[in-house]
């Protein structure tokens, strides 16, 4: 029996379970960062590095967000909301604006946008299932449930999500994450002299086996850095061997370095300051600004178009995302596989299931109708890749 191919197509849900905000949830969850942030501050035991860097950017993000208050189609859950700042912010600076005030201080937006990547960066970088504090949000069993099920040689992952959830808990069970970035070079933040541990994951060009995983957003382990016409695209691939990473500590070998709040004043200590977080506004203007980007657009739209099933994990498919909709009708359009495609969602909101109802039409399975991640994979999951799908146990 041929192999089908299978798309996993991941949303913030699919990182909620992890610890992680979604865009709408983003406003606390960038309180509580701040709050952290700040113990870390000044020259004392528990200081860091990137501290004052990190601080100054979230400082912006605020003053932005306040500034956004004054549109008065804006509410609270708008200001809130990750992707309506960042779209205004990158609405404004795409419309040619080099300046803008806030308080009563001028700021230029190029700088301005930089930094909201910059503490999306942070906010996004942090994971709490390695962190004993927030260890308690996670629902770690899920997600080993889930890795069992999956096979790496027919799989593609498609995610909105900067994080580096489903790269971290493939690494757990020993399948690499193969990125479709070209030109990609790697990024080291440890010293080289003192021995570099790899991740099982990630950038792996000796091999074809394994997870695609194509990140449309960008990622916390991707940077970005552009001199003239010139563009280039770094990635983190290293776990901890001990040593310290900054102010950070000595990082654990089982744990992702870029992970370190420091990691980041490394990062451009080692780079060059004008390296940033290639974290991606999820704007119509993304695909022309990043060439890099459209590396993983094309091997997205192309698996998409190939797929003989498509499981939605978490992505809530909302009405202002016109662009992945586009994407997903394209796809659907140029589709060259006689096999009938089946469609299926994995959300516990009846809200999001209508969507999918309307959008997709029979090509939808509803027999299970919403269902949250946890009880999907005990019974749903499993009855969805039960046919040629190899078990990885």
């Amino acid at each position: 029996m041929s192999k089908e191919n299978i798309v996993l197509f991941l949303g913030a849900g699919f990182s909620r379970d992890a610890g992680l905000p979604t865009m709408a949830g983003f406003g606390k969850e960038s309180i509580r960062s701040l709050d952290g942030m700040n113990k870390h501050a000044g020259s004392g035991s528990n200081s860091r590095l990137a501290a004052d860097m990190l601080l100054e950017a979230a400082k912006k993000f605020h003053q932005f967000q306040e500034l956004c208050k004054k549109s008065p189609a804006l509410n609270e859950d708008d200001i809130s909301n990750m992707k309506t700042i960042f779209c205004i912010a990158e609405a404004i600076y795409e419309s040619g604006q080099e300046q803008i005030a806030i308080n009563g201080e001028s700021y230029n937006l190029e700088n301005l946008v930089v930094d909201i990547q910059l503490w999306l960066w942070k906010v996004f970088q942090q994971f709490p299932p390695i962190n004993n504090e927030r260890i308690a949000e996670v629902n770690e069993e899920t997600y080993k449930k889930l890795f069992r099920l999956l096979s790496p040689e027919n799989t593609t992952i498609i995610t909105t999500n900067y994080d580096i959830v489903f790269e971290y808990y493939a690494s757990t069970i020993g399948v690499p994450c193969l990125y479709p970035v070209n030109g990609a070079r790697e990024i080291v933040i440890n010293d080289p002299a003192k021995g570099q541990n790899k991740f099982a994951f990630i950038l792996d060009k000796n091999t074809s086996k394994g997870f695609k995983v194509c990140k449309l957003h960008g990622s916390v382990n991707y940077f970005y850095k552009s001199q003239g016409d010139t563009e280039t695209i770094d990635i983190s691939n290293e776990m901890g061997n001990g040593t310290q990473i900054g102010k950070s500590g000595k990082w654990p070998s089982k744990w992702p370095v870029v992970l370190a709040v420091d990691a980041i004043a490394e990062i451009k200590n080692k780079y060059g300051q004008e390296v940033t977080p290639a974290i991606v506004p999820p704007t119509y203007s993304k695909l022309t600004q990043k060439k890099w980007l459209r590396n993983i657009w094309n091997a997205a739209f192309t698996a998409l178009r190939d797929a003989n099933k498509i499981i939605f994990i978490g992505y809530s498919m909302p009405e202002s995302d016109g662009f992945m909709k586009a994407l997903l009708n394209g796809a659907l359009a140029t589709r060259n596989n006689s096999k009938e495609l089946k469609v299926y969602l994995i959300d516990k909101s009846k809200d999001v299931f209508c969507r999918y109802c309307d959008f997709w039409g029979k090509s939808l399975d509803r027999t299970c109708g919403p269902i949250p991640l946890d009880a999907a994979v005990e019974s749903y999951l499993p009855m969805i890749l039960r046919l040629g799908v190899q078990v990885i146990g």
